[in-house]
């Protein structure tokens, strides 16, 4: 079957794979602090208009713009945080765990099993994309039943995912893109 040699080769290709991921979080971390709220803007709209014009609905564009539009100074400044201190503190807990000092190994346990927590913590004050997705499925569900037993097409009232049109004048074009807001 597995032989030790075998894990702890496992263990240590592991250990690079997740500092590797800690360079990129490090450095997007920095990214974050020196770059502008504008600049990004900038970039969303570059990289998204060649999609918009083919496809004013495109799932990606349209999510990436309007993430850039809504994202604040306050906001930025805490992902950059965030993301360093994530990052420098994953970096300890590497150095450590590949100089094999047992010491790391219940401090890495706690310390990412509190990150854990944390990240379930913020998630359920903002839902991942596919809650919003399941939300939406279900509204759509209803409104089709509710279709079938009145016959009329009367708007419903819902307390999740509804849809409204936003005008894209940013990108350069007139026409109106359906997003998703929460009621």
């Amino acid at each position: 079957m597995l032989s030790e040699k075998n894990v702890h080769l496992a263990f240590e290709f592991g250990l690079l794979f997740k500092g590797a991921f800690v360079v990129l979080e490090v450095t997007t971390g920095i990214f974050a602090y020196v770059v502008s709220d504008q600049f990004l803007l900038d970039t969303a709209k570059l990289v998204t208009r060649a999609k918009l014009t083919e496809d004013l609905r495109d799932f990606v564009a349209n999510h990436l713009l309007h993430a850039a539009q809504g994202l604040s100074v306050s906001s930025q400044q805490f992902t950059a945080f965030y993301l360093l201190s994530h990052g420098l503190i994953k970096i300890w807990l590497i150095a450590g765990l590949w100089r094999k000092k047992l010491g790391y190994y219940p401090v890495t346990i706690a310390t990412f099993g509190a990150l854990i927590f944390y990240q379930l913590y913020r998630y359920s004050f903002a839902p991942l994309p596919g809650m919003h997705a399941h939300q939406g499925r279900q509204t759509v569900s209803s409104y089709g039943r509710d279709l079938s037993q009145n016959h009329t097409a009367a708007p419903m009232a819902s307390h999740s995912t509804t849809m409204r049109a936003a005008p894209t004048r940013l990108l350069g074009f007139e026409p109106f893109v359906c997003i998703h807001s929460s009621a």
